[in-house]
This record gives C-alpha cells, structure tokens and sequence, in this order.
C-alpha cells in the first residue's frame, strides 16, 4: 500500500498555478472590457457580471494572504457586488408602437451603469492593490534596489 503521511509538510508549490489563475482571470476581464454590456451566450451572462467573477475571483487568489482588515473590505465589496448585480436593473426594456405596430426595445439604464462601473473600478482597484502589497504581481523594478 502506500506511504501513512506523517504530518510533513507539502513538496508541492502551488505559486505558480495561483499565478496562472490571476493571469487567466486578468485576460479574460481584458477581453471583456471591449463591451462591457455585451451578452456571452456560451457563459449565459453579460460580460460585466463575467468581469464582476474574474475579479472577485483575483480576490479569492490574494485573500488567505490579507490581514482582517483587508478581508473586511473583501468581503464587503464581494457583498456590495451580488448585491448590485441582483437589485441594480441594469438591462430594462420599453414598448414602443409605430406604424409597424408595437415591439419590445432592450436598452441600458444610463444611471444603474454608471454606479456598477464605479464599482467595478472600486473592486478592480483593490484586488490590483493586493496583488501589489501581497507580492502576487509581475515584478517591479522598483522593488528591487541593487536594478541595472
């Protein structure tokens, strides 16, 4: 049979796939940011709310990392977020009639789209942050002193 596991710790280093899954999460937002309001019919979703997932999903990579008060944030921009997409009527619709007779017009709420781009930006800017602070970003000539 094999081996009893004796406590020891992990030879395994999973850095580098926590690094694949923050660049697989930052493409997607980057193609995303094309047509934010567009519709993914493979992903039955609009791209915003796919972005809104990438990005919670960078926090998740970071987030055994952040202190409490970092978490706190987290976790209520993470709330702040389902709460939007759940109560913000960002896609409405209005009947029209014409002499063609009457139809249905999709159209986005200028307002509601303002406010979830401001807090995709919030949310964004944070999860970039601690990428940063948490050493979970591309290297930075800066942080190096001795660089030539």
């Amino acid at each position: 049979m094999g081996e009893e596991n004796k406590g020891e710790k992990s030879k395994f280093n999973e850095a580098s796939l926590k690094m694949i899954r923050i660049h697989e999460a930052q493409s997607i937002i980057n193609r995303l940011r094309i047509n934010m309001t567009g519709y993914d019919r493979e992903m039955g979703k609009y791209n915003y709310e796919i972005a809104i997932q990438e990005h919670l999903s960078i926090l998740a990579e970071v987030y055994g990392k952040m202190s409490d008060a970092e978490k706190k944030i987290a976790n209520e921009l993470e709330n702040k977020m389902t709460m939007l997409l759940n109560k913000l009527p960002l896609k409405k619709q209005r009947l029209e009639q014409d002499n063609m007779g009457k139809r249905t017009i999709g159209y986005i709420d200028q307002l509601s789209w303002e406010i979830l781009q401001r807090e995709i930006f919030k949310l964004e800017k944070f999860g970039k942050e601690q990428l940063e602070v948490h050493g979970l970003s591309s290297f930075n000539q800066e942080q190096e002193e001795d660089w030539d």
